[in-house]
């Protein structure tokens, strides 16, 4: 086949095992096509380590972040076509000569970008299926008709680099979050700017299981995921709702209905706020458990604590950018296209907020009877 002009780029970030062998795949995967492409790896890493034969390394310890490299990518090459493949992906055999010709296909349209589909491989753990069953891998839908998409993840894409600079896709300075959100970022301004994006509904890359089975690796994804969020809510207001479901909203109505049951007497400061973080924590378990009902207790539980530490990530990026409103405010995900700010409370809404402040109140009723 004829080879786009295109540059393969693998990102990667203290992870030689796993970013050698998904250099390995894109060297397999072109010999296969018959194709000959440059292929980089941009590496973070503190210590420079080589790369397999035929790929050329870019040693930036200076930048880590995700998002800091797939910018750098596009500086770094002048190629019509830019395909990023994470370090914790392999392309499938056939891979990169589908995604070639897509791209050969699309490059006399305004296509902007091309999406795959990706699937998980290796071994699972618990930590992978509580990951599995709840809202972080919830952006990892298939495709599932070839044509236009809304957005999808990066794991294994191609964007046009014109497209990118122009529409200046993964800047350093917009979005502080380590990891997270780019995706997101990237396709509401590339349609904003009049690009298209294409799904390709193949599994073309296989994601390894290995950066998502244990608690740790998850609790710091969701934390950033949380940080990302509030930046996607800082940039596109009116792409945001008010968050009933949110700790500030929730603690606020799980103090207000402990004082009440317990009659403001026999209940101390901490053991209003005790409530107040009950009510919440078990308006979330509920909600989570109704949301992914294929989820065990157990990983309902995980779930749980990772949905603290998303919500601190969120209050790290409301106080790093001094914006108390970033901690009421959610993306809306449900409807990415909203034009303006929602204040609707819906039938699920009025469930959580239900539950909340019923959980709340039964906690301060068993505190005020055992300070008795």
């Amino acid at each position: 086949m004829d080879a786009p002009d295109a540059t393969v780029v693998v990102i990667s970030h203290e992870r030689p095992a796993l970013r050698d062998r998904a250099v390995r795949s894109v060297l397999d995967g072109l010999a296969a096509a018959g194709v000959s492409l440059p292929v980089l790896v941009l590496d973070s890493s503190r210590t420079p380590r080589a790369v397999p034969d035929g790929a050329r390394l870019i040693h930036r310890p200076d930048d880590p972040s995700c998002v800091s490299k797939r910018r750098l990518a596009f500086e770094l090459t002048d190629s019509a076509w830019v395909v990023m493949l994470d370090d914790d992906c392999r392309v499938v055999p056939d891979g990169l000569g589908v995604l070639l010709r897509t791209i050969a296909e699309q490059h006399p349209r305004r296509t902007g970008a091309i999406f795959v589909n990706a699937d998980f491989v290796g071994e699972r753990t618990r930590a992978f299926d509580a990951a599995l069953h709840s809202d972080l891998l919830a952006g990892f839908a298939d495709i599932t008709t070839e044509g236009d998409v809304t957005w999808a993840v990066t794991t294994l894409s191609a964007f046009r680099r014109e497209a990118v600079l122009g529409a200046d896709l993964f800047a350093r300075q917009r979005n502080g979050a380590p990891v997270g959100g780019e995706d997101v970022d990237a396709c509401i301004r590339l349609r904003a700017a009049g690009w298209r994006l294409h799904g390709v509904p193949k599994v073309l890359a296989w994601h390894d299981t290995e950066t998502w089975n244990s608690f740790a690796q998850n609790a710091r994804r969701s934390r950033n995921y949380g940080w990302a969020e509030s930046e996607l809510v800082r940039h596109y207001p009116q792409r945001s709702r008010l968050g009933y479901e949110n700790p500030v909203v929730s603690a606020a109505l799980g103090a207000l209905c402990a004082r009440l049951v317990a009659g403001g007497r026999g209940l101390s400061p901490l053991s209003t706020a005790a409530a107040a973080a009950t009510g919440w924590l078990v308006s979330e378990a509920v909600e989570l458990a109704g949301r992914h009902p294929e989820a065990t207790p157990l990983e309902v539980g995980t779930q749980t604590a990772w949905s603290v530490l998303y919500e601190s990530g969120r209050v790290r990026s409301a106080a790093r950018r001094r914006r108390p409103d970033l901690l009421v405010k959610r993306f809306n995900w449900g409807n990415p296209d909203a034009g303006r700010f929602s204040f609707r409370i819906g039938p699920g809404i009025r469930k959580r907020l239900l539950v909340t402040g019923a959980a709340a109140a039964a906690t301060a009723l068993l505190l005020r009877g055992r300070r008795r």
